[in-house]
Order: structure tokens, then sequence, then C-alpha cells
């Protein structure tokens, strides 16, 4: 009866010394891993500097040059977009408020100089076109009565007196005739066909230049104030583009420089244009605008995303050979020799390119050392190949 928990107490107590042993163990070998020596480490301070030995040196071929002034032009790829001159963006309003009666235009329509925009009406027009009538009328009379008195001077029948007035009265006739008479023209009012019959509380707006409708903001009913416009027209017979230019393209950039620009989804109908100006300031996602006049009508709307690229004017710059460069994660190094057999990668800004040259755009970091023109890849791969 006493041998079945003699038995189970012994199997117990041996599964608790061995797990217990399990677990010294365990935590044994973790303490080892975290005291063992990081020969990484050391690997990874020298990750940029490779030392070949002399088996190496005969199977590669390295040749070393300081950096060197070459001739270099080309071309600059930039981005933009395509704008149109702020004297064809048009915005049509009415010169005196008033409620639409008609209107019929709609955005990407094309309309036509002295096209009617609208048909306006407001009782206003008819008060402006009696004041009109009424001046023109007394202008008549006392233009008349001007020249009677003018005439009456010379023989001696009227006072000098009289005829000064009448000649005051004749000049501010005619003033506020002219007055009245631009205000209907302001209005589209044709003042030489204005008669007593034809007064009307309708007028007609009309296009002022020829162009596409970009917007509309009135409709039939809506009444109209002065300060409100009714539609915008943009002409896009003339373009300019705005392209963005970093600081490693701009100070290659020069008025005059020849353009060729295109559409992001039609590259084949290139258009030609020229640098007509570059911008004084940096924006703050560190680009200048560069404005360039186009040589003919390209029809581009505004808006339009564009891809340009700009002839440059050659001049000597700090290159190295395009051998010498190599790319790695994204960015452009070279090698620069440190001692007899050991050199260093080091980062580099590139700027244009040219009949096998490349500019370096931070020469002052490589004064005075001996770069690798020649073997540089074979050194990248003796470094980044090396086990750690």
């Amino acid at each position: 009866m006493f041998i079945q928990p003699i038995f189970l107490r012994k199997t117990f107590q041996g599964k608790f010394v061995f797990s217990f042993l399990l677990m010294t163990i365990f935590w044994y070998g973790c303490g080892n891993k975290t005291e063992a020596p990081s020969t990484n480490e050391v690997a990874a301070a020298n990750t940029e500097e490779v030392t070949l030995t002399d088996a190496q040196l005969k199977q590669v071929s390295i040749s070393l040059s300081p950096l060197t002034k070459v001739r270099i032009g080309g071309l600059v790829h930039l981005k933009g977009k395509s704008e149109i001159p702020a004297d064809q963006h048009i915005t049509v309003s009415a010169p005196y408020g008033g409620v639409v009666r008609q209107i019929k235009w709609m955005p990407g329509m094309q309309i036509h100089k002295g096209q009617v925009v609208a048909t306006i009406e407001n009782k206003e027009y008819i008060q402006l076109q009696q004041d009109y009538l009424m001046a023109r009328s007394s202008y008549h009379f006392a233009d008349l009565e001007y020249k009677r008195q003018k005439s009456l001077l010379t023989t001696q029948a009227t006072s000098e007196k009289q005829f000064l007035q009448a000649e005051q009265l004749v000049v501010s006739s005619k003033i506020e005739m002219k007055a009245l008479e631009q205000k209907l023209r302001l209005a589209g009012i044709s003042v030489e066909s204005l008669r007593e019959e034809t007064i009307s509380s309708v007028i007609q707006v009309v296009a002022p230049a020829s162009g596409y409708v970009s917007e509309v903001f009135a409709n039939t009913g809506m009444f109209i104030d002065p300060a409100k416009p009714i539609l915008n027209i943009v002409d896009v017979h003339r373009t300019f583009l705005i392209l963005k230019a970093f600081e490693q393209d701009m100070m290659h950039i020069q008025v005059g420089d020849r353009v060729l620009a295109h559409v992001n989804n039609k590259p084949e109908e290139q258009k030609e244009g020229k640098v007509a100006y570059i911008g004084k300031t940096i924006t703050d996602a560190g680009y200048t605008e560069v404005y360039c006049h186009m040589s003919h009508s390209t029809g581009w709307l505004p808006g339009l995303y564009v891809v340009a690229e700009v002839e440059t004017t050659a001049s000597e710059v700090p290159a190295l050979p395009e051998k010498a460069l190599v790319f790695y994660e994204g960015q452009n190094y070279i090698f620069v020799q440190i001692a007899e057999k050991t050199f260093r990668m080091q980062k580099v800004m590139t700027g244009l390119s040219e009949n096998g040259n490349t500019e370096i755009l931070n020469p002052t970091e490589l004064a005075g050392k001996q770069i690798v023109i020649k073997g540089a890849y074979d050194l990248l791969m003796a470094l980044k190949n090396t086990p750690e």
C-alpha cells in the first residue's frame, strides 16, 4: 500500500532535478552569449576601408589620379508645368449689377472676342440711358445758345457776361454728356444707336478676347454684383513653362539656353523654347523656378506637367572619369588612397556628365587626394564581400 506513493514521490523529485539542470544550462548558455567578444563590432569599424594583399594587387589593376578640371556642358533634365501669362487669364464681369437672364457657356467651350457672354437686366440701365439722352439734348441746346450769343457779341447786341455764361453752360453740358457716354460704353451700350425708342433694361456682356471658358460662376436668375465674375477665359496660344531647378542644376542654367519640352504622355511631341529668366529665391523644398518662353504656340492647358531638357553652355568644372564612380545603396561613391595598399570609400555629389566625365559638386573634400579612377568596382567587391 505504501509502494505507490513512494514511487510517485521519487519520480517527482527526479523530474524536478532534471528540470533544474536544464534551466541552469540554458541560463549559462545565454550568459556566455551576452559576454562573448563582439568581433562584428571590430569589423564594422572599418567597413569603409579595404586593404589589398600583394596577390590581390596583382589581380586588380588600380590607377590613381587627383581631381581635375574638365570642360563639361550637356543636358539638364528638369520637371515642371505649363502656365500662361497673367494677361491671358481673363475674368469677365458685369460693369453694373443685374439679374442674369441668359447664359449658355460651360467650361471647355471655345469663345471668340465679341461673342455675348451673358444677358443682364437691371432698371438702373434705363435711368443711365435716360440721363445720357437728357444730357445730350441739354448740350445741343447749350451749344446753339453759345453760338447765338457769340454772334450777338460781335454786333454788341448782347453783353459779355451773357456770352461767358453761355460758354460755361456749353462746357459743363458737354462734360456731363461725355461722362455718361463713357458709362454707357462700359456697360456695352452703343451711344451711336441710342434713341428714345431704343431704351432698354437689358444689356449684353461680351467677351473681351478669344479663348476657352475655364470656369463659370453665374447661372440664369442669379443677381450678379459688379465685384463678382461671370466666367473666366484662358487664351492658350502663348504658353510658358515653370521648371524646378535644384542646387546641382541651377548653377549650369543661364538665360537664353535652349529648352526642349514635352508633356508626360507625349514624349514624341517636343516643343522648343528658351530660358527667359531664373528666379532669385530658393523655396523651402530647395529649388529655384526657371521660367521658359516657348517659341511657338503649344496648345498646352495651364497646369499640365512637363518634362524638359535644358541645353547648357559648356564650362570647366571639377570632374572624374565615370569609371571612378561606384553606385551603392542609392549613393555615388569613390575610393581614395589612404596608404600604399589601403583605400577608403567616400561619398560624392555628382552633377553633369559628358564624354565619359562626371562633374563633382563637393571638390573641396577631395583636394590633394589620390583617387582610384580604374578598379573602383573591384575594390567595392573586395570591401563588401569580406566575411564579417
